[in-house]
């Protein structure tokens, strides 16, 4: 803000749109209040696009951290919930207030937990459900999780629906696209003269 030669800052400015320059007021040097904030914008973008492609290499393992996360969080969650309603109903509300505390404490323990087992099942197993859940490919898990390879027959409802819907998303999608592309080279091209 200084080398822009902006006297002071306007801390409100900054909830409009969460820029920092926005907070920057006084600013006498116009080029370097413009440059200021073209080096911020370079800055802003280029950890986005470094986080972009981190993220990418490493696609799988955040979509197994990702899943895992939520898998233990609707298992917890709920489990805390009906507690904490039974103990209201048994032992009344002030009795629940007072264990209330304690069964948050638990559910972040219990959270992580079923986050690390939930993550490393998802890794041992990540390879066996992208080749489809088949049988015959049972032994590609680790035998500590191949048991779980069992619980495919109660899940095949919900795996033919991901298919499904999946399909259904990639053919709207190509559609789309189809349609789009199918636009633009409607549109009449500009000659040059």
């Amino acid at each position: 803000a200084d080398w822009s030669g902006c006297t002071r800052t306007f801390l409100p400015a900054l909830s409009v749109r969460g820029q920092v320059y926005d907070t920057w007021t006084g600013c006498t040097n116009k080029d370097e209040y413009y440059s200021s904030i073209f080096i911020f914008k370079i800055v802003q973008w280029s950890i986005i696009i470094a986080g972009g492609l981190l993220a990418k290499r490493f696609e799988k393992t955040l979509k197994a951290l990702s899943a895992a996360m939520l898998g233990a969080d609707l298992i917890v969650v709920p489990l805390i919930q009906l507690l904490t309603d039974i103990t209201v109903l048994s032992q009344g509300r002030e009795e629940a207030d007072k264990v209330e505390t304690a069964l948050l404490t638990y559910q972040l323990i219990i959270c992580y937990i079923l986050f690390g087992v939930g993550f490393f099942i998802q890794l041992a197993m990540q390879r066996w459900v992208e080749n489809g859940c088949k049988s015959e490919d049972r032994n590609m898990v680790i035998k500590y999780a191949r048991c779980l390879t069992f619980l495919r027959y109660p899940a095949a409802p919900f795996i033919k629906f991901d298919h499904v819907l999946g399909e259904g998303v990639r053919s709207s999608l190509s559609h789309w696209t189809e349609t789009a592309r199918r636009g633009d080279s409607a549109k009449p091209q500009a000659t040059q003269i």
